[in-house]
């Protein structure tokens, strides 16, 4: 049985008789709990709301308004995580509050993440307290107290890596791939997020590798009997098989290599210590950790390639390399296993606070934009503050019918709930299939059609991200720009918090002509 025969390897016995069992499972939950608790008040003292998460709020808002799931009345899936939308519809269920309601179920998701990693570790064959360590680095790493916070899917998907993983080390690998508990965890792991296939695959692949057999069709067919009903009502009602969010971002080929490389650099001087054990590991130390660091390290690949050859990402910090960042500390202890635990004690407080100094007071790079960590964050909590007091002034001073275009699609369509057109097309699929790209711009944000955009006739135009002319910088802003027409019908107005959108004339209308149909 492959636990076992990991667990000689790594000289470790698990307590026996329930007189020694029970105060260690009791320890291991306080000391998990300990780690659940400071991980919180990190995350409180970092705190930004993300816009993006505002997107998924506005289709659960459409959804309980009658509205249907679609992004003020349009049908588009501007959502990449299908099992977090329904998440986010259950708990809306539950309470008024909704806003709130991601925040708390990504913060609840950090407490799954700890507890997934503590358990893949003993899966691999570590002790109760080696198996902790993992936990307690993540408690002192930024983006994992950040994300846990602002109620995105990242930190739940990170935990639904780490559950699928744990049935690459199933006792029976035969008697997995028939079972209908592995497929359905795969499933649920690519429903959270797209990436997940690539999680799956390895699964599946290292499960009948380790069983002596290629019969996967049976853990195959129950997968797409979970996944293409999905994918075909999605087809259906959107008119897409994949989401608007692939159509924004994808089909760059190998454009972006070179952002998801610096990306990835930037990780690496993050995270320096880390890696650079993981490299020394993975080049010198793999026979001696054994077969339980064999799907560690693949899926560590796995992810990093596609990530770096996918352009990276454009959030705070290091948001896309967090689901594997757990796999990166477990495979660290796994190959690190046999120092001594004074020497563990004092590099686990050296690395976290390093972590910690150089996420809050440090000039860790984070983002395809380049911006210092703690900028970006300070620039999502003035965003945040801007963007809402525009929504809320939208809604009380324009009729309900008003268009506005922007690039920050997620607060001020929820808050204003009016008709929006994102000029980053990830909510828009004309700009999304047939709009130019700029692939010299972050990822993510290359997407645009300025345009089509003035063809429309958008009501306000909301330029950059914090809705300033000067901040122009994105495709469809400087297209907007140079356009004539745009020139002719509008004119800047002064909105709260030193926002200044440009508003559609309604003289020049008469003048020129070019009412809104």
């Amino acid at each position: 049985m492959h636990e076992v025969e990991t667990a000689n390897q790594l000289n470790e016995s698990p307590a026996t008789g329930h007189g020694a069992s029970i105060p260690a499972t009791l320890g291991v939950a306080v000391a998990l709990g300990a780690v659940f608790a400071a991980s919180v008040f990190y995350a409180r003292e970092i705190y930004a709301a993300c816009d993006d998460t505002y997107i998924y709020l506005v289709y659960i808002k459409n959804l309980f308004e009658g509205n249907g799931l679609t992004f003020n009345g349009m049908k588009v899936q501007g959502f990449t995580s299908v099992l977090w939308v329904a998440f986010i519809a259950v708990g809306r269920l539950i309470t008024e509050a909704l806003p709130a309601v991601p925040e708390r179920m990504s913060m609840a998701s950090s407490l799954f993440v700890i507890v997934m990693v503590y358990l893949l570790g003993r899966r691999v064959g570590l002790s109760r307290a080696r198996s902790l360590i993992a936990p307690a680095l993540l408690a002192g790493t930024g983006d994992f107290a950040f994300y846990m916070g602002n109620g995105l899917e990242t930190i739940f998907f990170a935990g639904m890596v780490l559950l699928a993983l744990q049935f690459a080390y199933a006792a029976d690998a035969r008697k997995t791939l028939r079972s209908f508990t592995l497929p359905l965890v795969l499933a649920l792991t690519i429903f959270a997020r797209p990436e997940g296939v690539l999680v799956a695959g390895m699964v599946i692949a290292f499960l009948a590798w380790r069983s002596r057999t290629f019969a996967v069709g049976r853990c195959l067919l129950w997968l797409a009997i979970m996944i293409v009903p999905v994918v075909l009502a999605a087809r259906v009602y959107y008119g897409s098989f994949v989401p608007n969010t692939y159509h924004a971002k994808a089909g760059a080929g190998l454009a972006n290599t070179g952002q998801g490389l610096l990306y990835l650099i930037h990780f690496i001087k993050a995270k320096v210590v880390v890696v650079l054990a993981l490299v020394y590991l993975a080049a010198h130390r793999r026979k001696v950790m054994g077969p339980a660091a064999t799907p560690l390290f693949v899926v560590i690949l796995l992810y990093v390639v596609n990530l770096t050859i996918k352009g990276g990402d454009n959030l705070v910090g290091h948001r896309a390399l967090l689901p594997v960042l757990p796999v990166i500390y477990l495979t660290v202890v796994l190959g690190f296993r046999r120092l001594h635990v004074a020497v563990v004690i004092v590099a686990l407080v050296v690395i976290s606070t390093f972590h910690v100094a150089n996420y809050n007071y440090g000039t860790i790079i984070g983002g395809s934009f380049q911006m210092p960590v703690r900028e970006q964050i300070a620039l999502w909590r003035t965003g945040f503050t801007r963007r809402k007091a525009t929504g809320l002034y939208l809604k009380e001073n324009y009729p309900s019918d008003t268009v506005v275009a922007l690039n920050a699609a997620g607060i001020i369509p929820y808050y204003s709930g009016m008709s929006t057109i994102d000029m980053l097309g990830l909510n828009n699929k004309h700009i999304a299939t047939r709009g130019r790209r700029d692939r010299s711009l972050a990822y993510g944000h290359q997407a645009g059609d300025g345009h089509w955009v003035v063809r429309q006739r958008p009501d306000v135009i909301l330029f950059g991200g914090l809705g300033r002319a000067k901040t122009a910088y994105f495709l469809s802003d400087r297209e907007i720009w140079r356009n004539s027409d745009f020139r002719k019908f509008y004119r800047p107005r002064e909105f709260p918090e030193n926002v200044r959108p440009y508003v559609r004339d309604p003289e020049a209308v008469k003048q020129f002509g070019g009412a809104r149909d």
